[in-house]
């Protein structure tokens, strides 16, 4: 594990994601720790992919900066990532895509896959824990899982309307700022992105519409600037 982290280090990572559970938990206490404590000293974040409560509390317990997906948390896991900080980066955006017939159809996505991913949109208990840390003021940010069949790097209103429809944020603005000024903060990036102020780079996009009013306007992107230069 150290090892590992070392190899990615050298490489030129600077962070480092593991894939703590899929069906059931990976990794033993002692490789947990190995590679959090590795991560740790050679001063780069660690994230881990946790999506169902034992594996949830597990990482936070043990020390990641960021929990990928989430899921089902009970109060204590809940209280745990208040207690230590520890965000939260949302994905709801493959279950979104793939539920949607004529997109599913694009991507060859089976009809089996189909109707599971419509059951999951259809159902609100699948995302109440996420709901719930999200109320009791643990920070959401934004993902979309990019590379997931039917998701790619574009696929931002689909992602920020399902966020506002389940809860886990308030309003429009709450979910823009999930993928600009709080990603910033959970990336540790924030004096110099997130926010257009003096100083930072002026990263930023010009959209056809008021995201405010319908997030769909940021489908339509007109000009796009990168430290302060037009892109052509």
């Amino acid at each position: 594990m150290r090892r590992a982290v070392r190899d990615q280090v050298r490489g030129g990572a600077d962070l480092i994601k593991i894939m703590a559970c899929h069906d059931t938990l990976e990794f033993t206490d002692e490789e947990l720790a190995a590679v959090i404590d590795e991560a740790h000293r050679n001063g780069i974040p660690i994230t881990a992919h946790a999506t169902y409560d034992a594996c949830i509390e597990r990482v936070a317990r043990f020390g990641v900066d960021c929990i990928e997906h989430g899921g089902s948390m009970s109060d204590e896991t809940i209280d745990l990532l208040l207690k230590k900080k520890i965000p939260i980066v949302t994905t709801f955006a493959p279950v979104v895509m793939q539920s949607q017939p004529e997109v599913a159809a694009k991507f060859n996505i089976p009809e089996w896959k189909l109707i599971e991913r419509q059951k999951a949109v259809a159902n609100p208990a699948r995302y109440a824990g996420i709901v719930k840390a999200a109320q009791a003021g643990v920070v959401i940010g934004f993902g979309t899982d990019a590379g997931s069949p039917a998701v790619g790097h574009g696929v931002i209103a689909p992602e920020m309307k399902f966020m506002l429809k389940l809860g886990v944020v308030n309003d429009n603005y709450a979910a823009i700022r999930s993928a600009t000024s709080v990603a910033a903060q959970i990336s540790k990036l924030s004096e110099r992105l997130g926010t257009l102020e003096v100083g930072k780079s002026a990263d930023l996009v010009v959209v056809a519409g008021d995201p405010l009013i319908d997030l769909d306007a940021l489908t339509q992107v007109q000009r796009t600037y990168v430290a302060g230069k037009r892109l052509f």
